[in-house]
């Protein structure tokens, strides 16, 4: 085992699989790691860890390879750093600020947009980022409504859709993804879930969505239509 910060809540990996990065939100703390090819070893880097945002909740790699993007619960912010391609190391780009208390994170597969679910104000933020410099700015149209404490979202691999789940008011919302990036609810009723849905993810085929459900300790799937709505999938 490494150590990797107390209370470690997110980790993600470069595109090469040379480097890894755990948030830890208990120490604040954000820590750097070579992956040894060979065996999977890690080693920290130097200077790893160093001090980030406050309660650092979700991390994740742009598809673009060049950037990591970390989301701070308490400071409600998105902070995007640039990977050195040879040591691994992050320097700070800048950030943009989130709604109240985001909980997570998702990135379009071209990786021009970012959205952050809001647990605190029950929204979600609408990021452009610049593909060259890594800067971040809010879309107009941020941020957009959506379930009670939400916590989790969730983009189809075509960028076409996303979905959020609402951990207090048990639904999924669904939401078109437009080519300026702006996010628009599909029209119709919400999507129930069984109780207390937190994780989402959908899947590579981009036909089935898979949500975690906290109260019944079990895993729900729905199949995805052509247009982004969403039938349970029974077993």
């Amino acid at each position: 085992p490494r150590f990797a910060g107390f209370s470690p809540s997110a980790v993600t990996a470069d595109l090469s699989s040379s480097f890894l990065y755990v948030t830890s939100v208990a120490d604040n703390n954000l820590a750097e790691f070579h992956i040894r090819s060979s065996n999977g070893h890690l080693h920290a880097l130097a200077g790893s860890p160093f001090l980030i945002g406050t309660a650092p909740v979700a991390i994740a790699t742009n598809p673009r390879g060049k950037f990591i993007h970390v989301v701070n619960g308490a400071d409600s912010t998105v902070v995007t750093y640039l990977i050195d391609p040879a040591s691994g190391q992050l320097s700070k780009i800048g950030y943009s600020p989130t709604g109240s208390e985001p909980s997570a994170l998702a990135i379009t597969p071209n990786g021009t947009f970012i959205y952050t679910t809001n647990a605190g104000d029950a929204t979600i933020s609408e990021l452009a980022l610049d593909p060259i410099t890594g800067i971040t700015r809010v879309l107009p149209t941020s941020p957009v409504a959506t379930g009670l404490n939400s916590v989790g979202i969730a983009i189809d691999p075509l960028g076409k859709f996303a979905y959020s789940a609402s951990l207090n008011s048990n639904e999924i919302w669904t939401y078109a993804i437009g080519p300026d990036g702006t996010l628009n609810k599909l029209p119709g009723p919400k999507t129930l879930a069984a109780p207390r849905p937190k994780g989402i993810l959908v899947a590579p085929n981009g036909r089935v969505l898979y949500v975690t459900n906290v109260d019944s300790n079990e895993l729900s799937a729905y199949s995805i239509g052509d247009d982004g709505s969403l039938r349970p999938l029974r077993q």
